[in-house]
């Protein structure tokens, strides 16, 4: 969001608290950017008060130096350091939130997440399902979807009969994998050229734990690949994508693949999945319907011609997730809450 608001000739200025985060996300050499200062790196209660303690003295700092017009806030604690740091200063803060509001996490951010974002002056949310959840609460609240974030598939691919899922390994729960390898464990004697794989980062914990559920079961055509550097071509060349998971927020993974022109089935999430796959583009199964999800897995194993149907409409069907829509949205949050910012102090 930052390079395209910045091409659109917005004046951005980046604050954040990784040292390395303007190389992870590819942020534009000529954005200027401020690093937080939390000194703290211990665990304990009272260095985690220390570390938000000098996060907030040093948005302050930074809010007083740069004078912005619009303060946007990503996630809640974030959210929670900004509205702290700019009190009797009152720059309009957006925040923007990227869980799902039927997740709870722990009393903190949900007292954030359910009360105190009522103080912002924009809020934006990544479904409509959110904007459900919250009824009245918080009426500048806005969806804006997160954009796809490779090019979309142009030319048909030679594809591999891989069943793939992605996700980190460490939340192997979250993600569903352990489900999903017990439904293959009952599909792979039947498939023999098939298989499933599973790509993602993980901890050696993680990693020993799925290593021994696909040892259990005789899994030899189950893989776990670990972290793949070239997603865009893993999933151009993968028949079938599985989205397994007992919780989502906006699942990136299943708009990736759909601008792949993977076959996609998907639990619903608490609808979270409805947002981008209806019925013509892939599969959507019932949350904990383990056996609708192993027959919706056959019937794409088996039918090539459902398939290819399911990746054309799949690839048509993701082009309102672009970064184009994505920015002008942001464009009209951030005019509406400026504009309103501008007629209460005319008030």
């Amino acid at each position: 969001m930052a390079n395209q608001l910045y091409a659109k000739g917005y004046d951005i200025i980046s604050v954040y608290d990784y040292q390395n985060w303007g190389h992870t996300y590819n942020v534009n050499d000529k954005i200027p950017r401020r690093l937080i200062i939390t000194k703290s790196t211990k665990v304990g209660i009272l260095d985690k008060t220390l570390k938000w303690w000098n996060c907030i003295k040093s948005i302050r700092r930074y809010i007083k130096e740069e004078k912005p017009d619009i303060i946007i806030a990503t996630q809640a604690m974030m959210f929670f350091c900004c509205y702290i740091a700019n009190m009797n200063i009152e720059i309009p803060i957006i925040a923007a939130d990227h869980t799902s509001f039927t997740r709870h996490i722990n009393p903190l951010l949900d007292f954030v997440r359910y009360r105190l974002y009522a103080k912002a002056n924009g809020l934006s949310i990544l479904t409509k399902k959110d904007f459900k959840v919250l009824g009245d609460k918080y009426p500048d609240k806005q969806v804006i979807y997160n954009p796809i974030s490779f090019p979309i598939l142009a030319t048909t691919r030679i594809r591999k009969k891989r069943i793939l899922c992605v996700g980190r390994l460490e939340v192997w729960d979250i993600k569903g994998f352990d489900l999903i390898i017990k439904i293959w464990a009952e599909l792979a004697p039947k498939y023999p050229e098939w298989t499933l794989e599973i790509a993602g980062p993980g901890d050696n914990k993680s990693k020993a734990y799925l290593k021994k559920m696909i040892e259990d079961n005789k899994l030899s055509s189950c893989i776990l690949l670990g972290q793949v550097d070239d997603m865009k071509n893993l999933y151009s060349s993968s028949e079938i994508f599985a989205l397994p998971s007992r919780m989502e927020g906006f699942p990136m993974v299943l708009m990736e693949a759909m601008s792949q022109g993977c076959a996609c089935i998907a639990f619903e999430v608490g609808g979270a999945t409805n947002e981008m796959l209806d019925e013509n583009a892939g599969i959507i199964v019932k949350d904990g319907d383990i056996e609708a999800f192993k027959q919706a897995s056959i019937t794409l194993i088996k039918d090539k011609t459902i398939r290819e149907r399911y990746s054309m409409v799949a690839i048509n069907s993701v082009k309102k997730f672009s970064v184009d829509e994505f920015v002008d949205s942001w464009e009209c949050l951030i005019h509406k809450t400026h504009n309103k910012n501008i007629s209460v102090k005319n008030s």
